[in-house]
């Protein structure tokens, strides 16, 4: 009976700390609901226009928004976004007839992150698009385009292959990658790669790569150049966009091997000398380096 009683009194003090406030538009109609708990912003938020339709419904925890969803005239969802920490996390956006027009994640002050996805009206997904932050700004790294099967169409879009020949290392092994640079972004010219990546034994880059021009890095060309890699691995053709590359780790534990992809092409401009044409891609991949075998 005793417990019965104390959970009574929490739940009528708990009660006593929410309220739902209101507000309205001089023509009367309501312009906004919303639940407060000892006077901060806690639960639903919904606006309204002056004509009594819904436009917003954000939801809050304790001050910070976790929630937000915007409305067509319709009632259709028009976008929604979910924060993290108050930010935005995760922004979904809808077409009027209720289909997902695009998704992904941002970060910071509204940068795009990571993969989004790209549907028409029918719903199908026409395209994806990976973002990385460089620079602190976001960078459109790869993109791919689709059929209404989900296959991937060729000669559109640009994107790479990479791998790793082992993801775990000792100390007295180098990390090996392997690049080939399926659709390039330089169409209209014959393009061959190289890869940029930290020397040795040196810091990662950041993961903006912010400190590219502050560690000593090391450039790998393409298996047309780098002709020992290319015999080592007992590979015939050309492979003027297929990199091997690979650095050596000074310390044990979890890494994050970073490079960047350089893509690059020649031409001769009017007065017959060679220009340079290049676009970087960027990538990272976990690595964990062991003490021994």
């Amino acid at each position: 009976m005793r417990i019965i009683y104390k959970l009574v009194v929490f739940i009528i003090i708990f009660s006593s700390c929410e309220n739902i406030e209101k507000e309205y538009y001089k023509n009367g109609n309501i312009k906004a609901k919303y639940q407060t708990q000892n006077g901060v912003l806690h639960g639903d938020y919904f606006q309204y226009d002056s004509l009594g339709i819904l436009t917003s419904h954000h939801i809050y925890n304790l001050g910070k928004r976790i929630d937000s969803s915007i409305y067509y005239k319709d009632g259709n969802i028009w976008y929604i976004n979910y924060f993290v920490n108050g930010k935005i996390h995760l922004h979904k956006q809808y077409y009027p007839n209720g289909k997902i027009k695009e998704y992904g994640s941002i970060v910071k002050e509204n940068l795009r992150i990571g993969k989004w996805r790209f549907y028409n009206e029918r719903g199908y997904l026409e395209e994806i698009k990976e973002f990385k932050l460089v620079d602190g700004e976001s960078y459109l790294n790869q993109n791919w385009f689709f059929d209404v099967n989900g296959d991937t169409l060729k000669n559109q879009g640009s994107y790479y292959d990479l791998w790793l020949v082992s993801d775990t290392i000792t100390l007295k092994d180098p990390v090996v990658g392997v690049v080939d640079l399926i659709n390039p972004v330089i169409k209209d010219r014959k393009t061959y790669i190289k890869v940029v990546v930290p020397k040795d034994y040196s810091p990662d880059f950041n993961e903006d790569f912010s400190n590219v021009n502050t560690i000593d890095i090391d450039t790998t060309y393409n298996l047309n150049i780098e002709k020992d890699y290319r015999e080592q691995a007992g590979l015939e053709g050309n492979f003027e966009r297929t990199a091997i590359f690979g650095r050596y780790y000074e310390t044990s534990g979890l890494k994050t091997f970073r490079g960047i992809i350089i893509e690059y092409a020649y031409d001769v401009n009017d007065r017959d000398t060679l220009g340079l044409f290049e676009h970087r891609k960027y990538f990272e991949k976990e690595v964990f380096v062991k003490d021994s075998i």
